[in-house]
């Protein structure tokens, strides 16, 4: 998921990049796999595998 923002001159930038998980009750929780402000997230781990899987072959 892309999450686009504005900076604080008015520009619109990519915010944060998140991926989406099954919780343990089966609903869809929505994590933080990079921001712009803070770096990499709880969730780049699996955005890094997402990215494993499209690999040429």
């Amino acid at each position: 998921m892309l999450h686009v923002g504005r900076d604080g001159a008015g520009q619109r930038r990519l915010a944060e990049i998140a991926v989406l998980r099954r919780a343990a009750r089966g609903e869809l929780e929505v994590v933080t796999a990079w921001h712009a402000d803070t770096g990499t997230g709880c969730g780049a781990d699996a955005l890094d595998a997402l990215f494993e899987g499209c690999g040429s072959s």
